[in-house]
């Protein structure tokens, strides 16, 4: 188990070390590298933990997590050939997550290495029995949702697998802390994020408090934060509430055209009902969903989605697996509108208002060699076709 805090360097040595000596011993599969969430899982070139054990939708109850012909052979493909097993950010996850993986890759292991599979959870058999499972994380970061699923909460009352997960993390022989930080270069910075770790709490000194009430932004006047914030046009931005990222969506699109010097196109959204109560017409159906803020309940998008050529974005939802996965980042490269549309497009506006969605909204993945529309020949191969040899022809990664 590696512990530390961000900037430590946990993921440095997964990418530079560790995944290059265990493939180096056992092969290209000999390591399997996953984590909770996608972006953690894209940080070390590895799978999401629900993706690596084949799960769907629903309770990681152990009569869920039985598997069909299709998952099992998934699952052999996957385990059989590996000598390790990274898990990194753990403590992102939940214990019934962490308890799953571990009983799905004993599934995909079993037949190969002859495993008793009622002895998954004890020592030494977790994880199908994998020689090395590696563990990264950082303990004082923000549980998973909900929390009381954390591998850190309390077990009052909790499901079998929970406790199961939170057995099997606990089969340590190792536990390494790295300390110091190596991301940040900012005494102060460090030093205030050092003391932060300390139990119980630390004094900052008188400094280091003035460093942190300088970087507060709502004392300074309107015409200081503008001039503050100069040069973030292309930033992301995260909030809590949809309320806010609603209001951030516009603000920063609205930065991003400028930016640019482009259109910025308004794409207005439409909602398809599938379970509409009976006797619902459209206008108490409208009615009643914008009465709902959170759009998690009624899993709408957006209502309003504002895209530029050349804008730079992340994907709200995987659409080719594994390469266009959620929060992968991507650049619009074109819009295929619809012909009523045409003619709003020809015309030049910094805002266009459409009135029908997009064909289609191309855009070019960011880091991906995988090749999903036929290549551009240039001029002098336009008879023959696009010759790989060719810097001109353009085969479109991504």
């Amino acid at each position: 188990l590696l512990v530390g805090g961000g900037g430590c360097g946990k993921s440095r040595i997964i990418n530079l070390v560790l995944t290059i000596l265990f493939r180096a011993y056992w092969g290209n599969q000999g390591c399997v590298l996953v984590a909770p969430s996608n972006k953690a899982a894209r940080a070390i070139h590895g799978k999401t933990m629900h993706a690596a054990a084949k799960l769907t939708t629903g309770p990681m109850k152990m009569m869920n997590l039985r598997t069909n012909q299709k998952q099992q052979t998934a699952l052999a493909h996957l385990f059989v050939p590996a000598g390790a097993l990274i898990i990194d950010e753990c403590p992102q996850g939940t214990a019934p997550l962490y308890h799953a993986l571990s009983l799905r890759s004993s599934y995909g292991r079993a037949t190969a290495y002859d495993l008793e599979l009622a002895d998954y959870a004890e020592p030494g058999n977790s994880f199908g029995g994998l020689p090395i499972v590696i563990e990264c994380g950082d303990e004082l970061q923000l549980p998973p949702v909900p929390a009381c699923a954390g591998l850190f909460a309390d077990m009052t009352g909790v499901s079998t697998e929970h406790k199961a997960g939170v057995q099997i993390f606990g089969q340590k022989d190792y536990v390494y802390r790295l300390a110091t930080m190596k991301r940040f270069t900012d005494e102060t910075l460090v030093s205030i994020l050092t003391k932060m770790r300390i139990p119980g709490g630390c004094r900052l000194t008188d400094g280091e408090w003035k460093a942190l009430y300088n970087t507060e932004i709502s004392v300074l006047s309107a015409t200081d934060q503008r001039a503050r914030l100069a040069g973030t046009e292309l930033w992301y931005q995260a909030a809590p509430t949809w309320a806010t990222v609603a209001m951030a969506q516009a603000i920063r699109s609205r930065a991003s055209a400028q930016y640019h010097k482009t259109t910025l196109y308004l794409i207005p959204a439409e909602d398809y009902v599938l379970d509409r109560p009976y006797g619902w017409d459209k206008q108490r159906l409208a009615e009643e969903i914008m009465r709902t803020p959170n759009m998690n309940t009624t899993a709408r998008l957006p209502a309003v989605a504002m895209i530029h050529i050349g804008m730079e974005m992340r994907l709200t939802t995987t659409v080719e697996a594994p390469d266009a996965v959620v929060d992968t980042p991507c650049t619009v490269l074109g819009l295929d509108l619809e012909p009523e549309d045409m003619d709003i497009a020809t015309e030049q506006k910094s805002v266009r208002v459409l009135t029908r969605l997009p064909r289609a909204v191309l855009v070019r993945l960011e880091g991906v060699k995988t090749e999903f529309l036929p290549p551009i020949p240039c001029c002098l191969h336009a008879s023959c076709g696009a010759q790989r040899e060719c810097p001109q022809c353009d085969f479109r990664p991504g």
